[in-house]
């Protein structure tokens, strides 16, 4: 007989099985552990919302085009995106999900062909060829060459890695470090290259003092770009080795300085929201989530610009699990009966509005 998970606990309500949830998965004493357990249990929901329709959308025709070899179309979607900073529902760059169809379609071609990556990289190269002072162009070859590598490593972690994989996957990751940084002088006008580059120093282990001046430039030359500055945000989550809540903090208040013209302090929240996306270990945030009061009000600047569904769901997920009650109820009266299931899988929604019903919401 199989293990019971914890997404089968449909019968858990309270915030007592919030916490409990997360000491079931091995991790400390901690409400904000249910952030990951959330995340594990939302394989297979059903997409409800024209956020995620656009994504799809765009994933799709970035990995078609680039397994026929269309390079106009490659490159009209990429100039879209990047030159006019085009944005999904939710707020999101578009130019992030366009990357995310090239990276799958490097995935697919890894299950096609034992030598991953090469198609990929033939079209890349022709990209170049067409579209020689395309940023977008020179950025993607160096995308698909730490794709690569990854895919040789795989992307569990480091005790599950064979020891057969550790040198062509670190030879892979300096192969596109050199190449990104040979082309830095176009290629860096597009956005995600500082992305891919936090990714690959955050992978070969860049010491302190290295890592905060690239930090710097990412923040110089993209603060609007959310995918870098979470991808730069990450370097300092124990997933790397190098844990330190003031340090994320203080990068994302340094975000929200550069771009509070436009975003309020958006920005705040969608650092914190990138992280927990990402983190398996939530003690990053300590046990109180000393920070919650500027992610509550990098939500609410948020939803005043983007008051799309995807927003709104998740930063009822996040009052949920930081236990502010008061909060979680104004967001569950938007809500209603209709929760978005890419957000709370199965059950966690009514779990959280079960919780909320035990706790007189206080002052705030």
């Amino acid at each position: 007989m199989m293990a019971k998970s914890v997404c089968d606990e449909g019968d858990c309500v309270g915030w007592n099985c919030l916490r409990r949830l997360g000491k079931g998965a091995g991790m400390r004493h901690s409400w904000l552990a249910g952030i990951a357990i959330v995340a594990a249990c939302l394989t297979g929901a059903r997409a409800d919302d024209s956020e995620l329709e656009v994504r799809r959308k765009i994933e799709s025709e970035a990995n078609n085009a680039l397994r026929s070899g269309n390079v106009e179309k490659l490159e009209a979607m990429s100039s879209e995106f990047r030159v006019k900073r085009s944005r999904t529902p939710s707020g999101v760059w578009k130019l992030t999900y366009f990357y995310r169809g090239i990276e799958s379609a490097v995935t697919a071609d890894n299950r096609d062909d034992p030598n991953p990556g090469k198609a990929p990289l033939a079209t890349a190269d022709a990209w170049q060829r067409a579209y020689p002072n395309s940023p977008s162009a020179k950025y993607a070859k160096g995308a698909i060459l730490a794709k690569r590598a990854w895919l040789i490593r795989g992307h569990g972690f480091a005790g599950s890695v064979p020891e057969a994989a550790w040198q062509p996957f670190r030879e892979g990751m300096e192969a596109a470090r050199v190449y990104l940084e040979s082309v830095k002088s176009v290629a860096s006008a597009d956005p995600a290259w500082y992305c891919e580059m936090a990714n690959i120093a955050k992978a070969q282990s860049w010491p302190v003092d290295r890592f905060e001046a690239f930090a710097t430039e990412v923040m110089e030359r993209h603060p609007y770009y959310y995918q870098a500055l979470g991808c730069t945000a990450e370097y300092w989550s124990p997933r790397w080795g190098n844990a330190s809540a003031k340090a994320v903090e203080k990068f994302a208040d340094r975000a929200v300085e550069k771009t509070r013209k436009e975003d309020g302090t958006s920005v705040f929240a969608r650092t914190y929201w990138s992280i927990s996306s990402n983190e398996v270990d939530p003690a990053l945030f300590g046990t109180n989530l000393s920070a919650w009061p500027k992610v509550r009000q990098g939500f609410k600047d948020l939803i005043d610009r983007y008051p799309d569904p995807w927003n709104i769901n998740h930063f009822a997920r996040f009052a949920c699990l930081a236990r502010d009650t008061r909060q979680f109820n104004e967001l569950a009266s938007r809500i209603g009966s209709t929760p978005m299931q890419e957000v709370w899988g199965s059950t966690l929604y009514q779990r959280c509005v079960a919780a909320a019903a035990e706790i007189r919401p206080g002052p705030r």
